[in-house]
């Protein structure tokens, strides 16, 4: 070494979807027609979502009972709550070090030798 510093080279890197080989398969998930046929199915479910978007903002005078409002008032009222519970418990779990990696029984991995549990902290 003699205490230079030599420069390393980068692995070079192949992107895959743009390679011309025939004999050489493309990878799982990257197959043209598969790719087009997503696509083509999203584009057609979001053309049918804006058809039922706009035949439900052009229909006539509708009126909405009492009943519909408690019951639309209910379900935002449920989904906030559903969903501001979720992220207090990742945010709880977070902070307690619940979210450490899960190892086999009997085995320590590197990481969990430097993560420090519940049980191990001082109170």
């Amino acid at each position: 070494m003699n205490g230079r510093f030599t420069a390393q080279r980068k692995p070079e890197t192949i992107d895959m979807a743009k390679t011309t080989d025939p004999q050489r398969p493309s990878p799982p998930g990257t197959k043209p027609i598969a790719i087009w046929a997503v696509i083509l199915i999203l584009l057609v479910m979001l053309g049918l979502a804006g058809v039922f978007a706009y035949e439900g903002l052009v229909t006539g005078d509708v009126d909405v009972p009492v009943q519909g409002y408690v019951a639309m008032a209910l379900g935002i009222g449920f989904s906030l709550l559903i969903g501001v519970g979720l992220m207090a418990l990742v945010f709880y779990s977070s902070r307690k070090g619940y979210d450490a990696p899960a190892t086999l029984l009997g085995k320590q991995s590197e990481i969990d030798k430097t993560t420090r549990r519940p049980s191990d902290r001082q109170q």
